[in-house]
């Protein structure tokens, strides 16, 4: 926990020297090459670090947790596509609907809430390993879901009827 929030003020410290040099006429050199280390190295870290420690076993025998995976992919589609319901009149269905799919992908947010939430000792292995399946079925499967709503052929238009 100490070590993600060590990072946090980090980053916190070489943005504000970066923005200040901008200001002053220097180029952001500073946080071009921190971004390159921690984007290009650390992430990719993290992200290993995660998949070594997901416990799929751990959840295939929580009966409890397995029941939680379908429960929490419903709750990350809807809270993140129900709101796409607000541009229903400036899209069609269809966009509306692949808005919401793309929106609900989440994976590196549910990643690092499950670190934290597993260093401070908050969560269960395979509660963990719950959270972390349904956000890799969220980025496998719905931006796919997402083109294919694009790509069908549009629905054929009523035809009018004609007035006798």
């Amino acid at each position: 926990m100490s070590a993600i929030l060590g990072s946090f003020v980090a980053g916190v410290a070489v943005s504000a020297i970066s923005d200040r040099g901008e200001r002053n006429g220097g180029g952001g050199e500073t946080r071009t090459k921190v971004e390159v280390v921690g984007f290009g190295l650390l992430v990719p870290i993290f992200f290993v670090t995660t998949g070594v420690t997901f416990d799929l076993g751990a959840l295939a025998d929580s009966a409890a947790d397995l029941v939680l995976v379908p429960i929490l992919l419903v709750a990350m589609v809807a809270t993140r596509a129900l709101p796409t319901l607000l541009f229903a009149r400036m899209l069609t269905k269809r966009e509306v609907l692949a808005a919401g799919l793309l929106l609900s992908t989440k994976l590196t947010f549910v990643v690092a809430v499950v670190q934290v939430a597993g260093a401070a000792g908050q969560i269960t292995p395979a509660t963990a390993s719950a959270l972390i399946t349904a956000a890799i079925i969220t980025v496998v499967t719905l931006p796919t879901a997402a083109t294919w709503t694009l790509r069908r052929r549009p629905d054929p238009k009523p035809q009018e009827i004609s007035q006798a």
